[in-house]
């Protein structure tokens, strides 16, 4: 199943390219989430939402779900990178570890060391 979204803004009525998206995006998806992306206050338009739902439903353009806010997902996102982040640190601290027993390495640390006395 080919999972797909639609992200408009709610900056009023769809404009061609946005429409397109959508278009290409119903006929290349099995499954259509619409998400309204207003995370950015100083563009959203009052009844921007609803005029993109009464586009979409005027050019036969149904989704699965939806619509959702970007918005709401912000906690969420937060959680996501968060998370995102202490793999990497357990990874990379990994990583290191393994790179530091490596043949070799004490060569570098006395080279750095003796960069350092010489500053």
């Amino acid at each position: 199943m080919r999972r797909v979204r639609f992200a408009p803004s709610p900056t009023g009525s769809l404009h061609v390219g946005n429409a397109l998206t959508a278009a290409a995006n119903r006929a290349f998806g099995d499954w259509l989430l619409l998400r309204i992306d207003d995370t950015d206050p100083s563009r959203n338009v009052e009844g921007g939402e609803q005029e993109i739902i009464r586009d979409l439903g005027w050019l036969d353009i149904g989704w699965d779900a939806g619509p959702t806010r970007q918005s709401e997902r912000q906690d969420h996102d937060v959680q996501q990178v968060e998370a995102d982040q202490r793999f990497l640190a357990d990874f990379l601290g990994a990583q290191q570890q393994e790179a530091l027993q490596a043949p070799g390495v004490e060569v570098l640390r006395d080279a750095e060391r003796v960069g350092d006395l010489a500053r």
